[in-house]
């Protein structure tokens, strides 16, 4: 492989998976073990319908739930899992016209910019578990202010780096409470993720704290959090669906058949 053709666009690493954009055609990702150097999953590559411009891991969590993130020649952006055994997983879209991209170091909220904003994906997970609340978990600014083609350069705690087109670095600041939120979840603090919420009164964490709570099948939480944002007309059984297909997934994943997680809803 020529090392020239590497850059940030085309290569992207995270503590357990590698991910490199095919040169000699560009609508293919190639996944492999950071450890190991063995493709990952089932070693089939990763596809899509266009020429792939620029992609991005996200940091943290399970080898399991690794997701991977790309725009296409459309500047559409989407995001799949790296695993994949067998089934086709699904390419998700998450926005549309965004020029770059950047995940957290800290926690699974991704950036970028589209057209004329500055977007966080404080949850981008909710595009699988719950589309119709996804535009509650998003944060958006005004991204007028730093001219033409600028660039994320990093993405670090809850400060993201952008350079402009005449080289000047502008920094912006994001809330902390999303990242405290996700560090919450995952530790199964569902209480304390409960009370965040309540002392920081936005929607966009109640939102979030839905998604996550069925992606985690707390319904309890999820209960709390929907009634919170204003979602009273939930349709559960479509919801208990598609953590019923999660688990099954999961089991597929599994050789003991069975998942590190406890599989089962939580009432």
């Amino acid at each position: 492989m020529r090392t020239d053709i590497l850059n940030a666009q085309t290569v992207s690493l995270s503590n357990d998976t590698i991910a490199i954009k095919d040169k000699a055609d560009e609508k293919i990702i190639f996944l492999f073990e950071a450890s190991t150097g063995k493709p990952l999953g089932d070693g089939k590559l990763l596809s899509h319908k266009s020429e792939i411009l620029e992609i991005a891991l996200d940091q943290k969590g399970l080898t399991n739930d690794r997701k991977i993130a790309f725009i296409d020649k459309n500047r559409d952006l989407y995001i799949t899992s790296v695993k994949r055994f067998g089934k086709e997983e699904q390419i998700v879209k998450l926005g549309t016209m965004v020029h770059t991209l950047a995940w957290s170091d800290t926690c699974n909220i991704l950036c970028g910019l589209q057209d004329t904003r500055f977007t966080v994906w404080y949850y981008p997970n909710t595009v699988y578990v719950d589309r119709d609340i996804l535009p509650k978990t998003l944060y958006e600014k005004d991204a007028s202010e730093f001219s033409k083609n600028p660039h994320i350069v990093s993405f670090v705690g809850n400060q993201v780096t952008i350079r402009r087109a005449d080289g000047s670095l502008v920094h912006i600041s994001i809330s902390p409470y999303p990242a405290i939120l996700h560090e919450y979840v995952s530790s199964s603090k569902w209480e304390d993720a409960v009370r965040l919420c309540r002392f920081v009164k936005e929607q966009t964490m109640w939102a979030c704290l839905a998604a996550m709570a069925v992606a985690n099948r707390d319904m309890t939480t999820a209960e709390i959090a929907y009634a919170a944002i204003g979602e009273l007309q939930i349709d559960w059984e479509k919801i208990k669906a598609k953590i019923e297909m999660e688990i099954t997934k999961e089991r597929e994943r599994s050789p003991s058949g069975q998942s590190s997680k406890n599989i089962g809803l939580k009432y």
